[in-house]
């Protein structure tokens, strides 16, 4: 298995990612139609989000297969599209903020 560069996350930025991957979570499994891919990447994503639960008062270096990858660059723009839509707010800006800063790590990182 292919393994991406480490993507280095500080406890704000486990913080943030477990909450993307809350909001995206809840709405694959409200929004979007069954199939394959969404379950793999429900499934790939709740791994991840055990993983950082457990350390989320650490900074941690993850390293990511292709799969882990894909599924988080899925979810960052479900969640930007689901963000822009909200009324202006400061959440609103820093939330797009996060997600422009983990999509740029993810650019770095192989396609999944």
């Amino acid at each position: 298995m292919n393994v991406a560069p480490l993507l280095y996350l500080s406890q704000e930025r486990v913080e943030r990612l477990l909450a993307y991957i809350k909001t995206w979570r809840q709405y694959a499994l409200s929004q979007l139609p069954l199939t394959v891919e969404r379950n793999n990447n429900l499934r790939i994503l709740q791994h991840l989000q055990g993983m950082l639960i457990n350390r989320v008062d650490l900074q941690v270096n993850l390293s990511l297969s292709p799969e882990e990858v894909h599924s988080l660059r899925v979810m960052v723009a479900d969640v930007v599209s689901i963000t822009e839509q909200e009324v202006q707010s400061r959440q609103k800006t820093l939330t797009l903020l996060g997600l422009a800063e983990l999509q740029s790590a993810l650019k770095s990182a192989p396609p999944g």
